[in-house]
């Protein structure tokens, strides 16, 4: 299963691919794969579809690491979400949406937090809380 995920080999080859994908004015999603995601992926095949979609997927958590380099030739490095937020969303003047969180009120204050003038209220998005199986993923995509 992890063979199906597209990772990125480490944060250079992350950022070479992100760079490429916004100078072709592309569209499409990256996930950032943890234990939880893989788990997810194990109990649905919609949800392993949504996130083996991505246009390349990013190793956020060691043990991810450490399974894909024990089980593939291919070997990949971490790249911890906060590292990979911080790079792509505070030091950049590319526009941004959000998705998540408890509450909209949680993201304007993340909004305030980041400080980056050009994350607008209208690109954060709450949708209503569901169990992962009901989440209507592919909505969101369009």
């Amino acid at each position: 299963m992890i063979n199906k995920l597209k990772f990125s080999k480490n944060k250079e080859d992350f950022h070479q691919k992100i760079n490429t994908f916004f100078e072709r004015e592309s569209k499409g999603y990256c996930c950032l794969i943890n234990p939880n995601i893989i788990i997810n992926c194990f109990k649905s095949r919609t949800y392993l579809k949504i996130v083996s979609s991505g246009v390349f997927n990013v190793c956020d958590a060691i043990s991810i690491q450490l399974i894909n380099n024990f089980t593939k030739s291919r070997k990949i490095k971490a790249f911890p979400g906060p590292d990979l937020f911080k790079k792509l969303i505070i030091e950049t003047d590319r526009s941004q949406f959000f998705i998540g969180g408890e509450s909209h009120a949680l993201l304007v204050s993340l909004k305030g937090n980041i400080k980056n003038p050009h994350i607008k209220d209208e690109d954060l998005f709450c949708p209503s809380f569901t169990t992962v199986n009901n989440f209507d993923y592919v909505e969101l995509q369009s």
